[in-house]
């Protein structure tokens, strides 16, 4: 046998025995990526007269409508519902929304990134976008805005394949903010420890730290 078949046979050798030994679960990671689909859900408008079934004593209605991506609702101080139309990036108020009339709709915040979790803390309104904790001054009585967006946190993450959505709840003394962070990928091995966590961080965003998944 050849030189030159010799070391074939011993790249061979060695390439089968990496895959048998499937270091960080590379066979896995492959598999996903080559057989990799997008199931995205299919909506069909409502039958008529539909009702979801609840227990009994309670009952349900649509409030409103004609959002393209509406992911987190948030209750206001003054019962007033803060609604995450995330595809368009844009925070919108229902004023009012159990009024016989139906919500007044308003615009409280546009041009976001990915917009999700909201919170509220004090006369400020938390809005977590896909790679930035923001906060809008705002008046609680009337849930009307009064000042620019100001940047609190930076998160990791860009774009829409990148396990975006971000939560966000205070501690109910106040004095602590936790945002949740995806990993970048169902498979990823993170380099950045602020991914598959939850990052905890005061009002002011001047101090952060954060507990893995993993």
């Amino acid at each position: 046998m050849s030189q030159k078949t010799w070391l074939l046979v011993l790249v061979a050798g060695v390439l089968a025995f990496l895959a048998l030994l499937n270091a960080g679960g590379w066979r896995a990671r492959i598999l996903a990526r080559l057989l990799r689909t997008d199931n995205h859900p299919v909506v069909v408008p409502l039958p008529v007269d539909f009702r979801p079934t609840v227990p009994p004593g309670f009952k349900a209605s649509i409030l409103t409508g004609g959002f393209e991506q509406p992911r987190w609702l948030g209750v206001a101080p003054n019962a007033d519902v803060f609604v995450a139309d995330s595809a368009v990036g844009k925070i919108i108020v229902l004023h009012s929304p159990f009024a016989p009339g139906g919500p007044m709709r308003e615009t409280f915040a546009d041009h976001l990134n990915l917009p999700f979790g909201i919170a509220f803390h004090g006369n400020y309104v938390y809005v977590a976008t896909t790679n930035e904790v923001l906060r809008f001054r705002y008046d609680p009585r009337t849930a009307k805005r009064l000042g620019d967006a100001e940047h609190i946190l930076g998160l990791p993450g860009f774009g829409y394949n990148q396990h975006w959505t971000r939560a966000l709840a205070f501690r109910p003394d106040d004095t602590r903010l936790f945002v949740s962070v995806g990993s970048e990928t169902n498979v990823s091995i993170e380099s950045d420890p602020r991914r598959a966590a939850v990052l905890v961080t005061d009002p002011e965003g001047k101090t952060c730290e954060f507990s893995r998944a993993d």
